[in-house]
């Protein structure tokens, strides 16, 4: 059987082909799959497939009438589903033609506030001005059906699973640590589809096409926006009471009730805002439709008998949760950067932070959000007692309620797991115990941040009870300890979710770092003390280490690297051994910022360029003018020299001249005016030797 799929590098299409091939392999009978694709996406798609692009339309149209059924999707191209069905208009070749529509055709369709659409109805279904052309596209292909050729049109709720779609947005957003903030109440209901059991609907109507041409492809869920992107956060971004004090990891078929106890409050925007939000955010635009229908009715019931979701996204969030890392690919890394003091892992963690994305994680970062967190509750608290004592003022039955009150301020009165710890954090004024440590840093690792991303822990690691406390998913807190011990405390039980997928130890020869704490200023006596208890704990005769703690009990292999700097390659090359880390990092913000700083950068650069070449321009200048005034007044001396010289060494010519010459040569030249002979030279002559007998 041949298929022709629309988009075979499109979202809808990547799970259906997995799909088919799934079957192929149950059945005797091949599946050769044929499709289209983006005009900009490679010749080459991932299996050997042949297709054409959108923009090769006669080629397109000749796949598509050479395939036994052709599957067709809106969400993909109108414009090729359009020039498709007109092909097939002349063609005998095609047995099933399946359109993979939208239920927005049915946008501005009246119903009362407590009706839900049926399958019968979609006749009366009024499409939005922009969903005129999908409408038309579903009638050309219901009014195309004939005896050999069965056509059928799969109107699909908002479609969820895999990567994401529509709804990747609010997924990227929860990911990120975003706040939950939606434009209005959103309380309007989303009738929505999980992709795989769409792509299931498909392969079911090519084995056999239902009776029924139109069918309403939705799940049996009436969530609305709100209740989605709630429940989106409320697992992306989980209440830290909810995953600190989980002791063991619940069955997934009840997971929802382990964050509904614990959902998070989305932040409501006014008019302004929301119109500003869906300007910048289109898909807004869409997911704010009011529709409802009834899916027990449908035919989508005999079509799909295995469903993946059938209670729809809400009931089963964590899963598409997992979904959604899977196929976006997001694998983050989780590194423990360990060694003596001044061996360099601060500067290796700091380097791994920015290179990688990831939030650092040290013993202030962590002693920080516990504070942070334990003063937001008191905030919390504080205004929830105003409020209930406002209440209370003004109630004439204070006395007969006073039991009432009393339960009511104990609840609001009683602290998190966070808290308690927050508060035994400020009894010590500083001065933490390791067991304190441990648990603050337990508490960053749980923070939504470094659970979705990863994080980089920077620390040194006093024992491996330390450790117990940091990774132990039966790890207690001070409200909870106590000094009977049963067995069941005695079984260490790894915490999988922040277990660390990497360590780098980085070590060195004691001399070496004793230079270089030189270097750095720090005390002596205190940095050979922290010297002595390193060595001590992480002897390597001592079998229970903190770095055999990984090795044994995370089954990790670790690094062990002398100079971070020099080996920091193969450091790379351990922490990426499982894939390059993608965590949606960095951001549109980050580029911008990163722009932003890059174009500060530069400028300062020419700035300071351009300031300097002023001032070696000036100095040049400078230099120049000096030089020209030595030069004149060397010339001037020189002259004045040359003339003195010349004064000296002329003196005695002078003088023999003006006695032995001069006065017959004065005589002569005044005879020789007073004459003005005809032959002055020969007259003068004539007189000197005259003059001289």
């Amino acid at each position: 059987m041949r298929v022709f799929i629309s988009g075979l590098d499109g979202y809808v299409a990547t799970v259906l082909i997995k799909r088919l091939q799934k079957e192929k392999n149950e059945e005797e009978e091949a599946v050769e799959i044929v499709g289209s694709r983006e005009p900009s996406s490679c010749n080459a798609l991932e299996g050997s497939f042949e297709s054409a692009s959108r923009s090769e339309e006669e080629t397109l149209c000749e796949l598509a009438c050479s395939a036994d059924v052709v599957v067709l999707n809106l969400y993909e191209s109108l414009k090729e589903a359009a020039i498709v069905i007109k092909a097939l208009k002349s063609s005998s070749k095609a047995k099933s033609l399946i359109l993979v529509s939208t239920l927005l055709t049915w946008g501005k369709t009246s119903r009362s506030a407590d009706e839900d659409f049926t399958e019968d109805e979609f006749n009366r279904r009024k499409p939005a001005t922009e969903y005129l052309l999908h409408k038309t596209i579903e009638s050309q292909v219901l009014a195309l059906a004939h005896d050999s050729l069965s056509t059928t049109v799969l109107a699909t709720g908002f479609l969820y699973g895999g990567g994401e779609n529509i709804f990747h947005d609010i997924f990227r957003n929860a990911w990120l640590g975003r706040e939950c903030v939606l434009p209005g109440s959103c309380e309007n209901r989303l009738p929505t589809l999980h992709v795989d059991d769409l792509c299931k609907a498909i392969c079911a109507t090519i084995e056999s096409p239902p009776s029924h041409q139109y069918v309403i492809a939705v799940d049996e869920s009436h969530d609305t926006l709100e209740t989605i992107a709630t429940a989106v956060f409320s697992v992306l971004q989980p209440d830290p009471e909810m995953v600190i004090n989980i002791t063991e990891f619940p069955e997934e078929e009840d997971d929802e009730h382990t964050w509904k106890a614990f959902a998070v409050k989305p932040v409501v925007l006014d008019d302004e805002a929301s119109t500003d939000m869906m300007l910048q955010q289109p898909s807004w635009h869409q997911l704010m439709s009011d529709l409802a229908f009834n899916a027990s009715e449908s035919t989508i019931q005999s079509l799909v008998s295995d469903w993946t979701c059938k209670g729809g996204m809400v009931s089963a969030m964590n899963r598409v949760v997992e979904e959604f890392k899977k196929y976006r690919d997001l694998r983050t890394i989780k590194t423990v950067v360990m060694g003596p003091p001044c061996a360099g892992k601060s500067v290796l963690a700091k380097i791994l932070v920015d290179e990688y994305k990831l939030p650092c994680v040290t013993v202030d970062h962590s002693v920080e959000y516990v504070l942070e967190h334990m003063s937001k509750c008191r905030e919390i608290r504080a205004a929830k007692l105003e409020e209930h004592n406002r209440v209370e003022s003004k109630t004439e039955e204070q006395a007969e309620e006073s039991e009432e009150k009393q339960e009511i301020e104990q609840e609001i009165e009683k602290k998190d797991t966070m808290e308690v710890l927050g508060d035994a954090i400020e009894q010590c004024n500083g001065i933490l115990t390791p067991q304190l440590q441990a648990k603050a840093i337990r508490c960053k690792l749980l923070s939504p941040a470094c659970l979705n991303q990863g994080y980089v822990l920077d620390c040194s690691f006093e024992s491996r009870d330390q450790l117990k406390d940091i990774f132990g998913l039966n790890s207690s807190y001070p409200e909870e300890e106590s000094e009977e011990k049963t067995e069941q405390d005695d079984v260490f039980i790894l915490d999988t979710r922040i277990a660390a997928s990497t360590v780098v130890s980085v070590d060195t020869d004691d001399e070496t770092l004793r230079n270089r704490a030189v270097a750095c200023g720090r005390l002596e006596s205190e940095f050979e003390a922290v010297l002595a208890a390193h060595r001590k704990h992480n002897d390597d005769s001592i079998l229970d280490t903190p770095l055999s703690f990984f090795e044994t009990i995370c089954k990790i292999e670790t690094l062990v690297v002398a100079d971070s700097q020099s080996e920091m390659d193969d450091i790379r090359m351990y922490c990426e051994k499982a894939g390059m880390p993608f965590n949606y990092h960095p951001t549109l913000e980050e580029v911008l910022e990163k722009e932003a700083k890059e174009r500060v950068r530069k400028l300062a650069i020419e700035d300071e360029e351009r300031r300097s070449r002023i001032a070696n321009e000036q100095e040049r200048k400078y230099e120049e003018e000096k030089h020209a005034v030595e030069m004149e007044t060397f010339r001037e001396k020189t002259q004045q020299h040359e003339a003195q010289v010349l004064e000296a060494r002329s003196e005695p010519l002078r003088k023999y001249l003006m006695e032995h010459v001069m006065p017959a040569l004065s005589q002569g030249l005044v005879k020789t005016c007073k004459e003005k002979p005809d032959d002055p030279v020969d007259f003068l002559a004539e007189f000197l030797f005259s003059f001289q007998n």
